[in-house]
């Protein structure tokens, strides 16, 4: 009805123009900048870059530290105490309720959100 009103006045070209101008205004207008961080699975903002915490377990079989109920897992090579280790030394020297301080690397495990450790701070055993 309302396209008749303005093809009868206008012209047809005219009401299509209207029409689309509004769906282009709706549009812009509903949509925002939305700028959100990602969040991995395990509930830690991709871009925290370190993590203190107490260690929950330790898995020696895996290489994988549980603090705080979230789970990560060792690079290959870590920094501990100064210097380059490997992974199977370092599990070796974090005990269960220890409060460590870790810096991360990516996500290893999507599912279980796990990142990955490339440096352990032992703050308190």
């Amino acid at each position: 009805m309302t396209t008749d009103f303005f093809s009868n006045v206008f012209g047809g070209k005219f009401a299509a123009t209207i029409f689309f101008l509004s769906a282009l205004a709706t549009g812009l207008l509903t949509t925002g900048n939305v700028q959100a961080e990602e969040i991995v699975a395990g509930g830690l903002p991709l871009n925290e870059m370190s993590y203190q915490g107490t260690v929950d377990s330790v898995h020696p079989d895996s290489f994988e530290l549980i603090i705080d109920d979230r789970s990560f897992v060792l690079d290959r090579v870590v920094d501990f105490r100064g210097a380059s280790w490997s992974r199977e030394q370092a599990i070796r020297q974090v005990d269960q309720g220890s409060v460590v301080k870790l810096g991360l690397g990516g996500v290893v495990d999507t599912r279980s959100g796990a990142r990955a450790v490339q440096s352990i701070t032992v703050i308190d055993r």
